[in-house]
C-alpha cells in the first residue's frame, strides 16, 4: 500500500481537467490516504519546502533555506509514523528555524537548518506516558558562528537551537561570558560529535562558555574557560580547542587544548 502523493498537475491530467472529475478524484483519493494514516501505513515521497509547515503524509521534507525562514512540523497522525526532514539547499545567510508542535518529553522543540547535509529523523511514538515526536537519528553539518557573550544557541531547552552544526567557532573580544541560552547546545542522541574552537581573539581576550560536559577523564564539567586558563586568554589566544562526543547525558571530551573545562 502507497500514498497517493497526486500533485495538481497530475490529478488534472488524469480528470482531462474537468473541474467536476477533479473535485471527485481528489476527494477519494484524500479518503484514501486518511484511512491508510488511520492503520500507521508508512508515509512516501519527497517534498521541497522553502517555508511554512512540513506536510505529513510524504515521508521526506527537504529544507530549501534562503536566509531567515521558519518552519514547523504539526502532530503526527498515527504511532510509527517516520518523518525525515533534512536542508538540500542554502542561499544568502540561512537560518531555517524548524519548530515541532510535539516533541516526546525532554526533547527540543526547535532545530536551526543552516547547512547542506543537515539531517533529523523523527518517529511520532509514545514512550512512558508522553506522545510525541522522537528523534531517532541525527545529522549534525556546517559552522557556526559564534560571538561569546552575545549569541544564543539555545532554544527554550538545552539540546534545541542552533543544535545541527557540526563545529561552533568562537570570537572572544575583551572580558565576555556566554552562560545560559548563550551556551554550547547539548546533544540528543548518543554518538554525536562536535568541534569547538576559537577562531578570533582580541582586546585582552578573557572569556567561557556554559556547556554540559565531562572532562576527558569523566569528571562533569558545566563551562569551558570560567575556572584557570579561559579561552582566547593572553589576549589573542586563538588554539583553545574542543573535541567532543555526546554520551547520551554530556559532552565527553576527546580533545581539550588551553582553556579549562570544569
Amino acid at each position: 500500500m502507497a500514498y497517493t502523493n497526486f500533485t495538481a498537475a497530475t490529478l488534472n491530467l488524469l480528470t482531462n481537467f474537468d473541474s467536476a472529475a477533479y473535485a471527485e478524484a481528489q476527494g477519494k483519493f484524500n479518503a484514501y490516504d486518511t484511512a491508510l494514516t488511520a492503520i500507521g501505513a508508512p508515509s512516501v515521497g519527497v517534498e521541497v519546502v522553502t517555508s511554512g509547515a512540513l506536510a505529513l503524509a510524504p515521508r521526506t521534507s527537504q529544507l530549501s533555506v534562503t536566509n531567515t525562514v521558519a518552519f514547523t512540523l504539526a502532530d503526527g497522525t498515527a504511532n510509527g509514523q517516520t518523518k525525515i526532514i533534512e536542508c538540500t539547499v542554502v542561499s544568502g545567510t540561512p537560518v531555517g528555524t524548524l519548530t515541532i508542535t510535539t516533541p516526546l518529553s525532554g526533547e527540543g522543540a526547535t532545530h536551526v537548518f543552516h547547512a547542506v547535509g543537515q539531517r533529523l529523523v523523527l518517529e511520532w511514538t509514545t514512550i512512558n506516558g508522553s506522545t510525541g515526536w522522537h528523534m531517532t537519528s541525527k545529522t549534525r553539518a556546517g559552522r557556526a558562528a559564534v560571538t561569546v557573550g552575545t549569541t544564543v544557541l539555545r532554544g527554550a531547552t538545552a539540546n534545541s537551537g542552533w543544535d545541527m552544526a557540526m563545529c561552533y567557532d568562537l570570537s572572544v573580544t575583551g572580558t565576555v561570558h556566554s552562560t545560559g541560552t548563550k551556551g554550547i547546545p547539548s546533544g540528543q542522541i548518543a554518538g554525536e560529535r562536535i568541534h569547538v574552537d576559537v577562531l578570533t581573539a582580541a582586546s585582552t581576550a578573557t572569556g567561557d562558555i556554559d556547556i554540559t560536559a565531562k572532562t576527558t577523564v569523566g569528571v562533569a564539567a558545566t563551562n569551558w574557560g570560567s575556572t584557570g586558563t579561559s579561552i582566547g586568554s593572553a589576549g589573542t589566544n586563538t588554539t583553545g580547542v574542543l573535541d567532543m562526543v555526546w554520551d547520551g547525558t554530556a559532552w565527553q571530551a576527546v580533545i581539550v587544548t588551553t582553556a579549562t573545562l570544569a
